[in-house]
């Protein structure tokens, strides 16, 4: 058996999606074979505009614990619903700053070191 993944398996109808949380191994087609249904996320808003999320925390927290990979998104629903810590996410520089920001020497420093490099090479 491959790893056992914790993802979404979409159901609903055409613009109208409805997700189940599944415990599934990672070999399985999205909607295929499960081991087991975990939960539910449902993505339109309701009435009162809200999503709707339901969990089975014990299964969630026991399929964690032998070693079950969640998805993005089923980390992103499992931080929302307070089971996991806040996934880490990427620091994009500015645009235009990375230089200066990451090595310190600005663009300026990088082209006068390639003017010294250019001028040793050709003499």
């Amino acid at each position: 058996m491959g790893v056992v993944r914790l993802r979404l398996a979409r159901f609903g109808r055409k613009n109208a999606p409805f997700y189940r949380i599944h415990a599934a191994d990672s070999r399985c087609p999205r909607d295929g074979k499960f081991l087991e249904r975990i939960g539910y996320y449902d993505p339109r808003p309701g009435k009162d505009g809200h999503k709707r999320i339901a969990l089975n925390f014990e299964r969630a927290k026991y399929w964690l614990s032998v070693g079950a990979q969640p998805s993005d998104v089923v980390k992103r629903l499992f931080f929302v619903a307070g089971l996991l810590p806040k996934p880490p996410f990427p620091r994009m520089p500015k645009k235009g700053s990375f230089l200066n920001d990451h090595t310190g020497i600005g663009i300026a420093g990088l082209l006068e070191g390639k003017e010294e490099n250019q001028g040793e090479e050709s003499g």
